[in-house]
């Protein structure tokens, strides 16, 4: 992730030489805030076999065991404030905390988040208030302020300015999933079309209220436009572009069709109405930039299907007799490979995902590292089932994590 320094007056050339941090007494003299420019499709989540479920449904390495015989049915109360992979919320919702390698104690994230926030915009109020109202900052994940820890918190980062509704609207999603799902014993009974509408209720209830490029997110539908997915989190030159195809075993054959899609693209005025006029070889090197998810006009189909396959495993899950995290990484996966809507698919994969742990006996867990989770499942492609591995070490590590209390 490319970060630029946007206060780099106000820090020494020695300091910058160096690579030194800013401690915490400092601070009320210099700041270093960088504003991460995400460029990014999404998440790469690779195609199934003609089985789907079948590579998940396996043993699994370093098997862990659950914590109950029965359906757990209220997700933990930590779980509200943490939806993004890495990151710990302050009560607002305006302010997080980034995992190190452990998650940091709330109360240390709530008065040290507000510290920092209360000197930032008394040294450098125009500038913290301008990238702080930034739309950007506001949509994603917030302002990111480095900061030496002087007092032991082990918080290294911190984002200012996110949006508080994101929080507001996962405590929704959470209590929505606990009454629909965990607490109703008959949910895998109802037929299709009902359960699909839950889902399409969680999305609504996951984006309400937030902003989107134009306009407000479409709660609850499908996308409209088609799009490519990938892990890569930076790259919005052509020879960016060209590295990650490169990258992923592409030849310079791919990258001279990818040129001429990018064209077509800029004189079309979108991928939707330029796909009409690539070749079949132009789209096969476009592909090689990632995972290029369903149509819009095969949602409907691909979500039904999904939908009857998840019916199946809710029994077995609760009986015991596929396991829980199997299942659970199966749902997670194939949410983002199908990616039906046009943004925050990754909270509703990670709590449909959280909900088939619970009903297996596992607790709900969160991930400390957005660039491993983006390379589990990212890796998923080459080794099918590598998601529930990965998915099994994650429920070790948040068990030993004495703040997740």
């Amino acid at each position: 992730m490319k970060i630029q320094n946007f206060f780099s007056p106000f820090y020494s050339s020695s300091q910058q030489n160096q690579g030194s941090w800013i401690s915490r007494d400092t601070l009320r003299k210099t700041m270093i805030i960088g504003l991460c420019f995400l460029v990014i499709f999404g998440i790469f989540i690779p195609p199934v076999n003609a089985d789907p479920v079948d590579p998940y449904i396996r043993p699994l390495e370093g098997r862990v065991t659950t914590h109950s015989n029965e359906v757990i049915q209220s997700f933990p109360s930590y779980l509200t404030g943490m939806f993004h992979p890495g990151i710990v919320s302050n009560l607002e919702g305006n302010r997080y905390c980034q995992i190190e390698s452990e998650v940091p104690d709330f109360h240390d994230c709530e008065e040290f988040s507000a510290e920092i926030e209360g000197i930032a915009r008394r040294s450098h109020a125009d500038e913290f208030t301008a990238k702080v109202n930034d739309p950007v900052t506001f949509q994603e994940k917030g302002l990111p302020v480095t900061v030496q820890d002087d007092g032991g918190t082990g918080i290294y980062t911190m984002r200012f300015g996110a949006n508080p509704q994101k929080l507001e609207n996962h405590k929704e999603v959470l209590e929505y999933l606990e009454k629909t799902v965990l607490q109703d014993a008959g949910f895998f009974n109802l037929d299709t079309e009902e359960i699909l509408q839950s889902i399409l209720k969680t999305h609504e209830h996951m984006v309400q209220k937030l902003p989107a490029a134009y306009g407000l997110l479409k709660g609850g539908e499908f996308r409209d436009q088609a799009m490519v997915i990938t892990g890569e989190r930076s790259g919005n030159s052509f020879n960016e572009l060209s590295e990650i195809v490169l990258q992923r075993g592409g030849t310079q054959t791919d990258v001279r069709n990818l040129k001429k899609v990018i064209q077509k693209m800029n004189k079309y005025g979108s991928f939707e109405k330029a796909k009409l006029h690539f070749t079949k070889k132009e789209l096969k090197s476009f592909g090689k930039l990632g995972h290029i998810p369903p149509a819009p006009e095969e949602l409907a189909e691909e979500m039904s299907a999904f939908v009857e396959q998840m019916k199946e495993l809710g029994p077995q899950v609760i009986d015991r007799t596929v396991d829980g995290v199997a299942a659970a990484a199966w749902v997670h996966q194939e949410i983002g490979r199908i990616h039906p809507f046009e943004d925050a698919n990754g909270r509703v994969a990670r709590s449909w995902m959280n909900t088939f742990l619970q009903l297996g006996g596992y607790e709900a867990v969160i991930f400390p590292n957005d660039d491993l989770y983006t390379e589990a499942v990212d890796d998923d492609q080459r080794r099918p089932g590598n998601f529930a591995n990965y998915l099994s070490e994650i429920i070790g590590w948040n068990r030993e994590q004495k703040n997740l209390d």
